[in-house]
């Protein structure tokens, strides 16, 4: 559907690799957070080219499996493909604002923080009141129909 948004840190800050997912992310030269017990490929994924995966063929099968709410509905005929790119593009752009303000980190981090800097002062609130519906809107964008 030529998204992007699983692939973008969008929707996820990474994704969990298997050796197999290990092997792959290595022979493409990608960045790998390894621990004792766990493997990641954190996003952005480095492989993606603008909004299609650049190692498409050899992507890993964390990557391969994964379907978003929005991809299965499509399939499934229960939205139709416009209104699917429609909503794809509402989402990248409320993304590309809340990016502007907050540059790499993950918009989920940004919501926590503007909870806490709403609670401490109605200040904060009134001065950031577009970045705050932002952060609303992209949350129920993705939860809604990404997410699921």
């Amino acid at each position: 559907m030529d998204c992007g948004l699983c692939c973008d840190g969008t929707l996820f800050s990474s994704v969990s690799l298997d050796a197999a997912g290990l092997v792959a992310a290595r022979e493409h030269r990608l960045p790998v957070l390894e621990t004792a017990d766990s493997c990641k490929l954190e996003m952005p994924c480095p492989a993606l080219r603008g909004v299609l995966c650049g190692i498409y063929e050899e992507r890993s099968e964390e990557c391969s499996d994964f379907a978003c709410e929005l991809r299965l509905r499509v399939e499934e005929g229960e939205q139709g493909f416009e209104a699917a790119r429609k909503l794809i593009g509402e989402t990248r752009a409320v993304r590309s604002r809340v990016t502007e303000r907050i540059g790499d980190t993950p918009w989920w981090v940004a919501r926590r923080s503007a909870l806490e800097a709403e609670r401490s002062g109605a200040g904060w609130a009134e001065e950031n009141a577009d970045f705050i519906a932002d952060l609303n809107q992209l949350e129920k964008l993705v939860r809604r129909y990404f997410w699921g």
